[in-house]
């Protein structure tokens, strides 16, 4: 590869050495897909730690192809591969510190976080939703509100029928017919 000086490398690096890398070179360029580093292993990290030496040697290599997996990824990608402070990553044993953004690019001047898209015909349709979703809720009030006088109406017509029916039941009472 053109921007580093030797073909082969070996640097020891910990495991949270290549975080930093990742969000230098993720906030560096934005609109650029970045391989994202390996997932951390937290139960593999804990047993390490609890046991001794070669005892978990497994867990190590596996960390270890999938960091060197991530690495050749990044060394490979046409436009991240050129970036400085990967090469000093690989290329040197010290800690490197990603460089504060110095405001310069013109995507750092446009605030790219602050950024909002604006769309009028989804905005419109959002518009109309909301009305549509306002006379949905007054439709479902006055339904629920004409159900319950529907509940009261049948109470009472069924009380009126009971009552007519023991109206209809009563004796003849000579001295209402005159």
């Amino acid at each position: 590869l053109p921007p580093f000086r030797h073909h082969d490398f070996s640097v020891k690096r910990r495991y949270i050495d290549f975080f930093p890398l990742y969000k230098h070179l993720e906030g560096e360029y934005p609109g650029v897909i970045v391989p994202p580093p390996p997932p951390k292993d937290a139960i593999g990290t804990s047993i390490t730690k609890l046991k001794s030496g070669g005892e978990n040697s497994s867990f190590i290599e596996r960390r270890a192809q999938a960091l060197d997996r991530f690495m050749h990824r990044i060394a490979a990608h046409p436009v991240l591969h050129g970036d400085p402070i990967l090469r000093n990553f690989v290329e040197s044993s010290d800690k490197i510190q990603p460089p504060k953004s110095s405001g310069n690019s013109l995507l750092s001047a446009l605030k790219l976080g602050s950024f909002v898209e604006t769309d009028e015909w989804f905005d419109q349709k959002v518009k109309e939703i909301d009305l549509l979703e306002t006379q949905l809720k007054k439709l479902h009030g006055a339904t629920e509100g004409l159900v319950n006088r529907r509940k009261e109406l049948s109470t009472s017509v069924m009380s009126f029928v009971e009552s007519f029916s023991t109206l209809s039941n009563a004796e003849d009472v000579q001295a209402l017919s005159k």
